[in-house]
């Protein structure tokens, strides 16, 4: 469909019901792991959890864009990360933990994990009214929103993404295998303190900048460092804190 100079747009105020809604074809979330990088995808998902509104800058255009991260999930107790870009990503808000339908969204992967963003051609609604969002109301109400889920995404969130993106209890992030790779992975986490073990919490360390090595008194004034192989007249104190 091409406009021009001759076209003419206006409100068309009758009911017809002959017009058809919008077709989805949704992918379970725990089937996305089986996509390709850049797959364009139809996905709904009740909203976990929301991350702040972040600034960034686009590389090729120096043009400054607004990110928001969103964790959604679905009767397969499978979680992903859902971006959203400009005006939708400022307007967003999870509080009340809609249902979200995205059409044609596109599947990104990052660090072994997959996640799914909003392209310019896509659709995005909140709580839209077809059969596939009012299951899903009803399961997270009932049973989903207090069971545990696995993560696609745990792998890709970057670390101070802000917000609340990407919480995983513990359980998940040990059923997701954090921590168990060559590279760091990053996650939030809510949890209580149980126990903090103070012994040996405070310690003499070596007092250059790139050294936290302890150091061994000499009895003379003197403290060795047997990491820089060297002896210092002064030390540094470092906390060291073990916490469950």
């Amino acid at each position: 469909m091409t406009f021009t100079n001759d076209t003419q747009v206006v409100p068309c105020n009758e009911v017809n019901t002959d017009i058809p809604a919008m077709s989805f074809n949704f992918v379970p979330i725990n089937k996305l792991a089986d996509l390709e990088t850049n797959a364009i995808v139809d996905v709904i998902g009740v909203c976990k959890s929301f991350g702040d509104v972040q600034n960034l800058t686009a590389r090729t255009t120096n043009r400054e864009l607004k990110k928001r991260e969103i964790t959604i999930v679905d009767e397969s107790n499978t979680s992903v990360t859902l971006t959203l870009w400009g005006t939708e990503a400022v307007e967003f808000d999870g509080s009340l933990q809609p249902v979200l339908a995205v059409k044609n969204g596109r599947i990104n992967e990052f660090g072994g994990g997959k996640s799914v963003s909003l392209l310019q051609s896509s659709v995005f609604q909140i709580n839209p009214d077809i059969q596939e969002a009012h299951r899903l109301r009803g399961w997270f109400d009932n049973v989903g929103a207090t069971q545990e889920h696995v993560s696609l995404s745990a792998m890709s969130t970057s670390s101070g993404a802000g917000g609340v993106g990407n919480l995983l209890t513990l359980r998940e992030a040990k059923m997701n295998q954090l921590g168990c790779g060559d590279k760091p992975d990053y996650f939030s986490c809510i949890a209580t303190v149980s126990m903090i073990r103070s012994e040996n919490a405070l310690y003499k360390a070596c007092p250059t900048a790139d050294c936290n090595k302890k150091v061994i008194d000499q009895n003379n004034g003197m403290y060795r460092c047997e990491k820089c192989n060297r002896e210092y007249p002064n030390f540094k104190h470092r906390l060291l804190l073990s916490v469950m």
